[in-house]
């Protein structure tokens, strides 16, 4: 019986002494690579309504984009809103889903790489 109290008594010493070494990780906000790359075609569909027409242009790309709403005047196009803006953004999501599964965002955060997810 004292060789199992002293076995316990030296067990908890070393969990004691260990406790002020291991230092916790704040976790770090990270961004998603797939989902930002989603929003790329309606940041480009925004570009290229500014150049073509102005804020005014910019702003009818936007609504089309999103909601399939023509605002200069036309029928509404929902396959334009699925083509830019919500394919891409379902896509990305799917390719950050599979990135989870096989493991590629927990290799990026073992490689310490800051901010970046896929």
């Amino acid at each position: 019986m004292a060789a199992q109290n002293r076995e316990m008594a030296a067990y908890k010493a070393g969990e004691r002494a260990r406790r002020g070494k291991h230092k916790s990780r704040r976790k770090s906000m990270t961004v998603s690579v797939a989902m930002l790359g989603g929003f790329a075609p309606l940041g480009m569909e925004l570009y290229h309504g500014y150049k073509e027409g102005g804020m005014k242009m910019a702003g009818n790309r936007l609504s089309m984009a999103t909601t399939g709403v023509d605002t200069v005047g036309g029928p509404w196009r929902g396959d334009y809103a699925l083509s830019k803006f919500y394919g891409p953004l379902l896509a990305g999501a799917l390719a950050h889903k599979l990135a989870n599964q096989i493991g590629v965002n927990r290799w990026l955060s073992r490689m310490k790489i800051p901010l970046l997810r896929i």
